[in-house]
């Protein structure tokens, strides 16, 4: 899986310096996802916009709350090729599934 870009402020925004860097599988070393690498600036920006979000979600009542129909769908605007990711993830539950 690719990922160009990360999640700040509502926002799907690259590294400011379009660095990135490799997830792999520590099992098999297979290569997971290509994701932004964050640096402090992109790091402060995000603490930041979480604070301000947080402010907002603690005033919402449970219920709206379990309304809210989170971004992860969205996430395949930015990312490609989800089949390593996907294919980790299927062997991540094979392996603890009872047997």
């Amino acid at each position: 899986m690719v990922c160009e870009a990360m999640l700040i402020d509502g926002r799907w925004v690259p590294a400011d310096d379009g660095a990135t860097f490799d997830v792999r599988n520590p099992a098999t070393g297979m290569l997971l996802a290509r994701v932004p690498r964050a640096g402090m600036k992109e790091t402060r920006r995000a603490i930041i916009a979480a604070d301000r979000a947080l402010l907002e979600w603690r005033s919402r009542l449970p219920q709206d709350r379990a309304a809210v129909d989170f971004i992860g769908g969205e996430v395949s605007d930015f990312c490609t090729d989800h089949e390593p990711f996907a294919a980790a993830t299927r062997s991540e539950q094979e392996a603890s599934a009872p047997r």
